[in-house]
């Protein structure tokens, strides 16, 4: 496989997981934040947990929120740069098709 067919594959897989990834439910759709687990309050009424244990686990949650914000901007700027390598490869009647073969969104 010559390496353009190369990038081109990794690019349209890495397109295609992105999609899969970004689809929200259809709550989210309607302008409804989806939970993405116990509160805090919650895991200290069922586990009864001491203010101490609640407090680090609150942290805890906080670390890896910001960890995951981070991870999505990294991949982001990673699919921006690997666009932007592909747009430098292909000619310009190539890349509308490139765009042209991407799956659509579903609008929200």
């Amino acid at each position: 496989m010559n390496i353009k067919a190369a990038l081109l594959t990794s690019a349209i897989a890495l397109t295609v997981a992105t999609s899969a990834y970004a689809e929200r439910s259809d709550d989210c759709s309607k302008g409804k934040m989806q939970k993405r687990g116990p509160s805090i309050t919650h895991l200290q009424e069922k586990l009864d947990l001491t203010d101490k244990q609640a407090d680090s686990l609150k942290v805890l949650f906080e670390e890896q929120r910001a960890k995951q914000k981070a991870l999505r901007k990294a991949h982001k700027e990673n699919r921006d740069i690997m666009h932007e390598k592909i747009s430098n490869i292909l000619t310009k009647e190539q890349l509308e098709e490139f765009k042209e073969m991407k799956p659509k969104k579903p609008h929200r």
